[in-house]
């Protein structure tokens, strides 16, 4: 068994080896702890916001068939018809108004008829 010296040098070795930091030092230390936290919260806050298509593209679609206004382009193909429709509602800044960017890009006569569409209306302005 140890001796009551022993122990004593054991006790005094251990204090001096365990620092306890004064109460105002832990409060200050859970102060910045709590400050990093909200920050670190706020941030990854606005990141995880869903971010906006850019505004050139159009990602309403089109609207149903019988929603669309008509015109007279007896004669003309439909995909003519559809660009043309889509084309001259986009000039007058109507609901209607749609770009197919897919059908633009591969589509020669949707792609003629929207340009059509979009002058001859846009010019009525």
């Amino acid at each position: 068994m140890q001796s009551n010296a022993q122990l004593q040098a054991q006790t005094n070795a251990l204090e001096g080896a365990i620092t306890i930091p004064p109460r105002n030092e832990i409060e200050r230390l859970e102060n910045v702890m709590r400050s990093l936290l909200l920050t670190l919260l706020v941030l990854s806050g606005c990141t995880a916001l869903p971010s906006s298509p850019p505004p050139e593209v159009d990602t309403r679609g089109p609207l149903p068939p019988s929603t669309r206004p008509a015109y007279n382009l007896a004669g003309y193909p439909a995909e003519f018809k559809d660009g043309y429709i889509d084309g001259c509602e986009t000039a007058k800044g109507s609901q209607f108004g749609w770009k197919d960017p897919r059908r633009f890009e591969a589509d020669k006569q949707y792609r003629q008829g929207w340009q059509d569409g979009n002058q001859i209306c846009g010019a009525k302005r």
